[in-house]
């Protein structure tokens, strides 16, 4: 008898086939984004790829919303990116696509391992 794979949190919460084409990895790392009243705010990654980001925020954020959002990867850099809002939940959860002129600063997070330590 084969044991059944687990499934993710998200894979069970909806069975919409998979639209991504981008590698992503679910790692936690700290934000600080601005809306277009430029207020930062706090929050954290759950996953990155180079297409997008899903971030546990403060607030739900509106459909289309830019966000200018600074990520501190692995090695201990902050990169800043332009996103827009393309998903939000009430529970502070906020999808964003990443602006392809945008993409290529964020290789370094999502081509780093997860298990290495920030450089100090």
């Amino acid at each position: 008898m084969s044991e059944k794979p687990e499934r993710s949190e998200a894979a069970e919460r909806s069975e919409a086939p998979e639209r991504r084409n981008a590698k992503r990895i679910a790692i936690r790392l700290p934000v600080v984004y601005r809306g277009p009243d430029g207020t930062p705010k706090h929050g954290t990654t759950e996953n990155v790829s180079r297409r997008g980001m899903l971030l546990v925020a403060q607030e739900q954020a509106a459909e289309g919303t830019r966000l200018r959002v600074a990520v501190t990867g692995l090695d201990g850099r902050e990169r800043e990116i332009v996103a827009e809002v393309v998903r939000s939940t009430p529970e502070g959860r906020v999808a964003v696509s990443i602006a392809e002129s945008d993409a290529a600063k964020i290789d370094a997070i999502v081509d780093s391992d997860p298990e290495t330590p920030p450089a100090k």
